[in-house]
């Protein structure tokens, strides 16, 4: 595991995948197989998030690892819950924010996983915008490198929506890679969240995602699909204000230093960490008059 010379406002930038699948659940690999992987890939941590079983709690393997489930809610519903004590049974969608508060309580956080799968659905955007509002979900997974080719057109739409009804709720933006195994076209760590912490462990990852210190980016660009590249790029230089980064940590952290010590307000501080750029600068002229 690196440790990373650069800091903004005094936290280091930590690399991580927090959406991957192993052999305890429909993936290829075992755990530890995994974490020595997301080593070699540069990854400094990776969230074990198997569908519906309990969190992973086994021994090191190369990069620290989060405990986490992802919950199939049914109708394309999908969370990631990530900590230690992640709450039993698995809650159905009417009952996620009772399950939260209780997750929350247990020093975890939530992620509303690849929400193109339901953004279709009128209820469940206006069921995702009043989670967002009283603080059910912590973030929101805007990039997925796993998106399939049918779901562009939901993708482009979520974007849309996040701008339009989300971002306003300040969620963490969230990216991972859905890596079950490498023959699907889900590469690890292809699809990635930076952390900004004091140090490189569980909670602190978990802080970082309730606290919304958090950028999504595509570190190995050029590994991922070229109509999903066309997409995207499409959106650059405005797909800064969705909270995707640029691929060089360098870049990400140039644009952050020459901003960390101007941004003084918990609103701009938010559209900073997020990668909101101009939106920082525009709400701190706002809010300086």
């Amino acid at each position: 595991m690196r440790s990373r010379r650069w800091r903004v406002g005094g936290l280091r930038p930590y690399l991580g995948d927090l959406h991957v699948h192993s052999r305890r659940s429909d993936g290829s690999r075992q755990p530890e197989e995994l974490g020595y992987q997301g080593a070699g890939t540069g990854l400094d941590f990776l969230a074990l998030t198997d569908h519906d079983r309990e969190p992973y709690t086994g021994g090191a393997t190369g990069v620290v690892i989060l405990p986490g489930t992802e919950f199939s809610l049914g109708h394309r519903w999908h969370l990631v819950a990530l900590g230690q004590h992640i709450p039993r049974p698995m809650p159905k969608v009417g009952q996620v924010p009772e399950w939260a508060a209780d997750l929350h309580e247990k020093g975890g956080a939530l992620i509303l996983a690849h929400p193109w799968t339901i953004i279709r659905r009128p209820e469940s955007v206006a069921t995702i915008e009043i989670w967002l509002s009283r603080g059910v979900l912590d973030g929101v997974e805007l990039l997925n490198t796993a998106v399939k080719t049918k779901y562009m057109e939901a993708w482009a739409e979520m974007f849309r929506v996040y701008l339009g009804k989300w971002q306003i709720h300040q969620p963490a933006v969230i990216g991972g890679s859905d890596y079950h195994d490498s023959d699907h076209g889900k590469e690890l760590g292809l699809g990635c969240t930076y952390i900004f912490a004091e140090q490189n462990d569980p909670a602190q990852v978990i802080a970082a995602i309730r606290q919304r210190r958090t950028v999504a980016a595509v570190p190995r660009a050029a590994l991922w699909r070229e109509d999903c590249r066309r997409f995207l790029a499409a959106y650059f230089p405005e797909a800064l204000h969705l909270g995707i980064g640029p691929p060089g940590l360098r870049q990400c952290l140039q644009r952050y230093r020459a901003m960390a010590e101007a941004v003084r307000t918990p609103r701009a501080a938010w559209a900073l960490w997020t990668g909101n750029y101009r939106l920082a600068l525009e709400i701190q002229e706002e809010e300086s008059r």
